[in-house]
């Protein structure tokens, strides 16, 4: 019963049957039975001497020791707070762009100059999208004219193309696709941890430890950046199988737009890490 009737104050009472041969309908009848009012209408009962609480233990704790802790999860209780809910919705943001970063061919912009070993002029190349796994193709739209040398009437296509084989990639090309696998594994585990603040409270060191988790992930997604300094965005050697076999690439790499959305998944890593040491 709210004896106050300002939702604050609650007294428990055994109620007759005949109090219930008519029930009232109102628009708070949801909201007054969801789990998480029911939880915080017993934390704010006011017991007589006659009426006692019986908890229990979920482990074997001898029950008089009154200094015991007694953790109990109930689901969707949000024991501390709103703020572990909008943590999980940073990660899901997170992860969301990260993956659709990872996996897209449109991460950079590359052009290119091509200069020939046999002192020719140089000429450009054909520019590109280029991403960690895959290519984006040109094609040559219908009633244009692309003759060779001349790519400014190519447009994109909308299908990525995965590298040949034997392409080589370097040690930082290999890094970055390294490290953007680490940042989706570190993030999805701790979100797994966030989870959990939404049915038990979880301790300091816990949220210590979730903290320093997307502080990793937060290092991991901006260590793929590395990228630039691979041969494909400076410079590299045609393969030996091409026409124009040992000329070299003058390459350069400017961010397009799933390049944008890895910095935005950096930026929602690291407002999980300060979210989650706020609440350490």
């Amino acid at each position: 019963m709210d004896t106050m009737g300002d939702g604050k104050k609650y007294v428990p009472y055994w109620a007759s049957r005949y109090e219930f041969n008519q029930v009232i309908l109102s628009g708070r009848m949801l909201s007054d039975h969801s789990i998480p009012h029911l939880v915080d209408i017993l934390r704010a009962l006011n017991l007589d001497d006659v009426h006692e609480v019986k908890t229990w233990h979920v482990d074997n704790i001898d029950v008089e020791d009154e200094n015991s802790e007694v953790r109990l999860i109930i689901p969707f209780s949000n024991p501390q707070g709103k703020i572990p809910l909008i943590l999980i919705v940073f990660v899901l943001i997170a992860c969301s762009f990260a993956m659709i970063s990872n996996q897209g061919c449109n991460y950079v912009t590359r052009s290119s100059l091509i200069f020939p070993l046999d002192g020719r002029t140089p000429y450009p190349g054909i520019g590109m999208n280029t991403g960690l796994w895959s290519y984006n193709l040109k094609f040559c739209p219908a009633g244009e004219d692309c003759s060779l040398g001349d790519y400014d009437n190519l447009e994109d296509s909308a299908y990525c193309q995965p590298y040949a084989q034997m392409l080589e990639t370097d040690i930082n090309w290999k890094a970055a696709r390294a490290f953007g696998s680490l940042s989706a594994i570190f993030g999805l585990f701790g979100l797994v941890l966030i989870s959990t603040a939404t049915c038990t409270h979880l301790k300091r060191q816990t949220w210590l430890l979730i903290c320093s988790f997307y502080l990793l992930t937060t290092l991991f997604q901006g260590l793929q950046f590395l990228y630039f300094k691979s041969g494909l965005c400076t410079e590299w050697m045609y393969p030996d199988a091409a026409a124009n076999a040992g000329d070299v690439a003058a390459s350069d790499c400017t961010l397009s737009r799933y390049g944008k959305f890895r910095i935005i998944a950096t930026v929602f890593w690291f407002l999980t890490a300060i979210g989650c040491s706020h609440m350490a």
